[in-house]
């Protein structure tokens, strides 16, 4: 296995992991953007974001990206933490430059249309309220406030106020705010054969500039 590190000009941070007999490819896309960053109204916005980024992009509407990574048996999926929030495409091995063109359209150009944030915040309102219905889920987001502090304190998934109060608005200045080069970390790992028509994939595709996350 070869770990090797670079950054474009588009100032895209990426690791890549070569491994030569490898017959599957994963393509993470981690960003320092988690529910710890989220103000009082904001409170659940990160996990709505990574729900809305997989309802398309100008190049690949509304179910495309799903559709497109089950047509050649790929793993498309994401999950918000405190900390961090990571978008990943698990696939055969040679549907590494497909999958990797997927994550970075789908990270780097989302539309967020309001025909599609409406019904998604009552596909999060039954999460929210399913989570309640979960033993495991419930005491620790009692542990959550009885014990943590600061912006640890409230659920990843937020209210049930700020979930039924999601807008466009503040999709968009979290994303522009956290969503950054700098907070950005892409991973790479397959059979990297073809390293450097992978590399100038990654540079075709651009975020948003901004500053490092700080924690409290």
């Amino acid at each position: 296995m070869n770990v090797s590190s670079f950054s474009k000009k588009n100032k895209i941070n990426a690791l890549l992991v070569h491994q030569e007999n490898a017959t599957a490819a994963s393509i993470q896309f981690w960003f320092r953007a988690g529910s710890a960053l989220e103000g009082k109204k904001d409170e659940g916005i990160a996990h709505f974001l990574e729900h809305m980024f997989f309802k398309g992009t100008k190049k690949r509407p509304g179910s495309q990206i799903a559709n497109e990574v089950e047509s050649f048996g790929g793993e498309l999926n994401a999950f918000t933490s405190f900390d961090f929030t990571c978008y990943y495409i698990n696939c055969p091995q040679n549907q590494i430059y497909n999958s990797t063109d997927i994550i970075l359209d789908m990270v780097s150009n989302p539309s967020f249309d309001q025909e599609d944030i409406t019904p998604e915040i009552g596909v999060v309102h039954e999460e929210f309220k399913r989570s309640f219905d979960s033993p495991s889920q419930f005491a620790f987001t009692e542990l959550q406030e009885s014990f943590f502090t600061g912006k640890y304190r409230h659920q990843i998934l937020g209210t049930e106020k700020t979930i039924l109060n999601f807008s466009k608005r503040q999709l968009i200045e979290f994303r522009k705010k956290y969503y950054n080069q700098e907070n950005s970390l892409l991973i790479i790992s397959g059979n990297l054969k073809n390293k450097n028509k992978i590399t100038d994939l990654v540079e075709k595709y651009k975020l948003p500039s901004g500053q490092k996350s700080l924690f409290e």
